[in-house]
């Protein structure tokens, strides 16, 4: 499939999340997903893991966090800020609930006491888990619009040491949402991964 525009893209990977039954099948495809990719050698040198919180029609990311805050990981979760994004590490002391509130896009994000991850400096051994509304195997990520991850990815690498850039950066989503090519611009960031409920890709480019 071809698309002309990045438009008719999502409004095709849409339509496709649409399709999957809400609940049981969702769910089930989800702890799959969250399993294929805890089953990479990505995840096991991780010592954090960027996490985006999933917000309704999104694959879920709850079994992916609960999986990693029992293999000792720290969990570092989005906040909007301006028109990019801040990082902070979750409490493995303290639920969960406890440390997010209601924030922008119906979104939860973190609490204000909790301590935020300075861009120019990552904690080492980082990997980033990102959603997209689609992913094609060349590693293109088409998301929603708003290009908050592109410009803080980008931030990342622009202002990181080669020691502190991220291990890997994987589109986390259904496998519906793949599709073997996606429209692209010049500022979008790629992902170097991608894990669904069937496979975990590793992205040609």
């Amino acid at each position: 499939m071809v698309f002309e525009s990045k438009n008719e893209a999502r409004a095709a990977a849409r339509m496709a999340v649409r399709q999957l039954r809400v609940g049981f099948e969702t769910e089930t495809r989800s702890m799959l997903a969250a399993a294929n990719l805890t089953a990479t050698s990505f995840y096991e040198e991780a010592e954090c893991l960027f996490v985006f919180m999933s917000k309704k029609n999104e694959i879920s990311t709850t079994c992916l966090i609960e999986k990693a805050f029992s293999d000792k990981k720290a969990i570092a979760i989005p906040k909007t800020a301006g028109d990019t994004l801040e990082f902070y590490l979750l409490d493995p002391q303290k639920k969960i609930e406890e440390q997010v509130e209601p924030g922008s896009f119906n979104v939860l994000e973190p609490c204000a006491f909790l301590e935020k991850i300075d861009q120019s400096k990552l904690p080492l051994e980082s990997v980033f888990v990102v959603p997209g509304l689609a992913f094609a195997l060349d590693g293109t990520r088409l998301g929603y619009g708003k290009g908050y991850y592109d410009r803080y990815i980008d931030g990342v690498y622009s202002s990181n040491s080669p020691v502190y850039l991220p291990k890997a950066i994987i589109g986390f989503g259904y496998d519906c949402q793949v599709f073997e090519n996606l429209p692209s611009d010049d500022y979008d960031v790629p992902v170097t991964h991608i894990a669904t409920e069937k496979r975990f890709i590793t992205c040609e480019s």
